[in-house]
């Protein structure tokens, strides 16, 4: 754990050092976040209030358990999961380009990554039609009552995120499609780090103790029992663990683009460590 917990660390002090040089990186992740609230919101309030209250209720928690046989019902909600990823894709891919245009040499600007990102729209539609679509086949198998039903899911779930891993820089870089670009992020996992992969590197267990950090104000203030003190650490806590998962997720972005330009050039970006990088994905006889 503690080795994890170090990898993670140094890391992400990598990453860092890219963002260091273009903070403005860390705005997509804001408006990717602001355009999933505005997509949820534009699903979900046209249904408040009706006979929809089914659909409407499964939309807010992605829960495909108790949704109705209604062929309206499956639609939207699809339409949902797509739009959703469309969106994820889409500032992803503007991040991604403008990390790797700075791995490049470059000087890269949001305008940069949007341009990058729109130039690819056909390509991340055909990504957000393909996710949208393992994406409630995985939903499905992890709801699903029967426990081996539910075991096949966590793994094929597990499977998916390693085998995708690579697929929006290589849109961004390569213009493969949905279907190319997935084999392509495979082959080059294959090609560098071999087969039989069961975790990657991740930012996730140091984001989990910052997380927590992050929230102590408020779990402080809920030992005094003090209401003007418990509300305004809530308002502190909240402040920061949303910087801290924009942060993160920046980051997160970052390392993909540094992890694809070694694995598909063999460069190691400037900031990177390559011991870090040639053990980024453990084997099962690790």
């Amino acid at each position: 754990m503690f080795d994890t917990i170090s990898n993670s660390f140094e890391i992400m002090r990598q990453c860092i050092t890219v963002l260091r040089k273009d903070r403005e990186l860390i705005i997509f992740p804001i408006l990717s976040g602001a355009a999933m609230l505005f997509v949820t919101a534009s699903f979900v309030l046209p249904l408040a209030g009706t006979d929809c209250s089914t659909i409407e209720a499964n939309l807010r928690s992605l829960d495909t358990t108790n949704i109705s046989q209604d062929p309206v019902a499956w639609i939207l909600l699809f339409a949902f999961y797509f739009v959703n990823y469309f969106v994820i894709t889409f500032f992803n891919a503007a991040l991604i380009s403008c990390a790797i245009v700075r791995f490049n040499g470059g000087d890269p600007t949001v305008s940069t990554g949007l341009r990058f990102a729109c130039k690819r729209i056909p390509q991340i539609a055909g990504w957000a039609l393909v996710s949208a679509t393992v994406g409630i086949l995985l939903r499905l198998l992890e709801n699903n009552k029967n426990f081996g039903a539910q075991i096949v899911g966590a793994l094929a779930g597990v499977a998916w995120s390693i085998a995708s891993y690579f697929v929006v820089p290589v849109i961004v870089v390569e213009k493969l499609g949905p279907v190319d670009a997935i084999k392509r992020s495979i082959a080059v996992i294959r090609e560098t780090w071999g087969e039989a992969l069961v975790t990657g590197l991740s930012l996730g267990p140091l984001q989990f103790i910052v997380m927590l950090i992050a929230a102590s104000p408020f779990l402080f203030a809920l030992t005094t029992g003090i209401p003007l003190v418990i509300y305004a650490c809530l308002a502190v806590s909240i402040i920061l663990l949303m910087t801290t998962a924009l942060i993160f997720a920046t980051l997160d972005s970052i390392l993909i683009a540094a992890l694809y330009l070694y694995a598909s050039s063999d460069k190691v970006p400037r900031g990177f460590n390559r011991s870090f990088l040639q053990n980024a994905f453990q084997h099962k006889d690790e």
